[in-house]
C-alpha cells in the first residue's frame, strides 16, 4: 500500500495506545520539571527570551 508515493506505515491498535502512554508521559515529564523550574525561580519572560533569541550574532 503507498500514500503519496510513500509506503504506508500500519500499526496495530496496541501500538497506537503504547504510542499515545509514551506521549502521556512525556507531557507529564515536562510538566513536572517546568513545576520544579517555577518553585525553583528559574524562569524567564516568553516575550525577551524570542527576542534574544532572534536578535542577530554580536
Amino acid at each position: 500500500m503507498n500514500h503519496h508515493e510513500k509506503p504506508d506505515t500500519i500499526f496495530s491498535i496496541d501500538d497506537d495506545e503504547k504510542v499515545e502512554e509514551i506521549k502521556i508521559q512525556l507531557l507529564k515529564a515536562k510538566i513536572q520539571c517546568a513545576q520544579c523550574d517555577i518553585h525553583s525561580d528559574n524562569i524567564v519572560n516568553g516575550d525577551n527570551f524570542f527576542d534574544e533569541l532572534m536578535e542577530p550574532n554580536k
